[in-house]
């Protein structure tokens, strides 16, 4: 993978978590990372962001490209240029809750109507006694 390529596709995730990597963190991702196909970062990238709430590590990719399996048909689509997500394929929205103390912002996401993205539905295992139900809501859903 190229160096503009990997600062395309890791634009990505800094669109999608709304922080940036500073210069050094992002040499040292490129040495460690540039050995991957262009389309296999992207991949991964996908996989990063359904499962990590904050902005990923070096450490996560890699763990990402242990459990992901490579599948070749991202390879050929393209990304649509889309205002409402900038081509995430994602939408972040704020929800006020209320949690009996006082009221805070929380941030969610939700999968943008353009077919930058799908939507994942399932159950994640997080041990052998516990199941999490894990949906991503369409955005027309949501209304927005």
């Amino acid at each position: 993978m190229t160096r503009s390529e990997f600062i395309e596709a890791t634009s990505r995730l800094e669109q999608y978590y709304d922080k940036e990597y500073n210069t050094q963190q992002l040499q040292i991702m490129y040495e460690e990372l540039s050995n991957f196909d262009v389309n296999r970062y992207r991949q991964l990238i996908s996989a990063v962001i359904r499962k990590s709430k904050f902005l990923p590590k070096v450490a996560d990719i890699i763990g990402a490209n242990a459990e992901e399996p490579y599948t070749n048909s991202n390879a050929d689509k393209e990304v649509v240029d889309c205002n409402k997500c900038k081509g995430t394929g994602y939408v972040l929205y704020t929800k006020l809750i209320d949690n009996g103390v006082g009221k805070f912002k929380n941030i969610y996401g939700a999968v943008c109507s353009c077919g930058n993205a799908k939507q994942y539905k399932g159950w994640e295992v997080n041990d052998s006694e516990h199941r999490t139900n894990f949906y991503t809501p369409l955005a027309q859903e949501l209304g927005i």
